[in-house]
């Protein structure tokens, strides 16, 4: 699982299939379908969606990548308007503000902020404000 998850990390923009991460993490493709779902709460895909999304954030938040659908298709998303919807539910915002705020946490709006914990065997921190991210 941790090999699997941290490959996802160390390579955000590319699309692996399961087998493929079945393979890394060297397990059987149901043995690490269950450890998403265990440990993640959600499936590979959904799961690399997650990290896919997160950097993507990062990205626009420091003002780097060029347009919104250009960070979209560096991180695989091949569809911007599919790109802005996944963010929105995300993180409450749209992407082009986090791009012109340049800052996430000020993007944010303060009402219905909640905290949870990051369901990441390497997660140090708790997230506030959006239910996506990662702590490395």
């Amino acid at each position: 699982m941790k090999l699997a998850m941290a490959y996802l990390h160390e390579h955000p923009a590319r699309l692996v299939s399961g087998t493929e991460l079945a393979g890394l993490a060297n397990v059987s493709l149901r043995a690490l379908q269950d450890g998403f779902r265990r440990f993640a709460g959600t499936s590979i895909v959904g799961y690399q969606r997650q990290v896919r999304l997160e950097s993507a954030r990062q990205v626009l938040a420091r003002g780097e990548g060029g347009s919104v659908a250009e960070v979209a298709l560096r991180h695989g998303f091949s569809n911007a308007g599919r790109f802005a919807q996944y963010f929105q539910q995300a993180f409450g915002v749209s992407p082009a503000e986090v791009r012109r705020s340049g800052s996430f946490a000020s993007s944010v709006p303060a009402t219905g902020a909640q905290s949870a914990p990051i369901n990441h065997p390497l997660a140090t921190t708790r997230v506030i404000r959006h239910r996506y991210s990662f702590a490395y």
